[in-house]
């Protein structure tokens, strides 16, 4: 079976600024790997 794998991008870190595109951003980042899906993160800001 083939892993998921994503690149996710985001111009923010929740925690520092909250808003919704941080906010889905973090939310990604916390339970994407969860759900067995690797990821691959770049965080702009």
């Amino acid at each position: 079976m083939t892993k998921i794998k994503s690149f996710q991008i985001g111009m923010g870190w929740f925690t520092d600024r909250p808003g919704g595109l941080d906010h889905y951003y973090y939310d990604c980042c916390q339970y994407l790997p969860q759900a067995d899906i690797e990821i691959t993160s770049l965080l702009a800001g």
